[in-house]
């Protein structure tokens, strides 16, 4: 699949954010029952969510791998965080940007693509990869037609 791949800034904001530690195999049910928990923590606070969820994954694995899967979950808030414990502010940055149309298990080749757009271009990569879930499994959706945008954060 080809991928076109966008430059980006992307603004500083407040978001819930929950690490996660899980075994890989359990990733898609961690991020699921995550989600859950941070939309009604959002709610229980008087926060609103302000865009979709979105997963930072802190480690590389296979479903196959024998170490747990380090990720990071955020929810994006408008609403005073001050003393929320899972409140947050996420820094502006610079972000290669593709959109995945597809099922999960499919996504690795947009991650990749952004890696190679970046190295081909010189810039760094800054952080761990992030996917921000446009539209999945929700309201019973056919896997094809899943929208995931995928970023990395880059500097020159």
């Amino acid at each position: 699949m080809n991928y076109r791949v966008d430059l980006m800034r992307r603004p500083a904001d407040e978001v819930l954010r929950v690490p996660v530690s899980t075994p890989p195999s359990n990733v898609g049910a961690a991020i699921g029952n995550t989600i859950e928990k941070l939309f009604s923590q959002a709610a229980a606070k008087g926060l609103q969510p302000c865009g979709p969820p979105e997963v930072m994954y802190l480690s590389k694995f296979t479903p196959e791998s024998e170490e747990p899967a380090q990720i990071e979950i955020d929810l994006p808030v408008t609403g005073p965080i001050e003393g929320v414990p899972e409140g947050t502010r996420r820094p502006e940055c610079h972000v290669a940007r593709a959109v995945h149309r597809g099922p999960y298990d499919s996504i690795g080749a947009a991650h990749r693509a952004l890696a190679e757009w970046a190295g081909a271009r010189g810039y760094h990569v800054d952080g761990p990869p992030t996917e921000v879930y446009l539209a999945g499994p929700d309201n019973n959706r056919d896997p094809s037609d899943y929208l995931t945008e995928v970023l990395l954060a880059v500097s020159t």
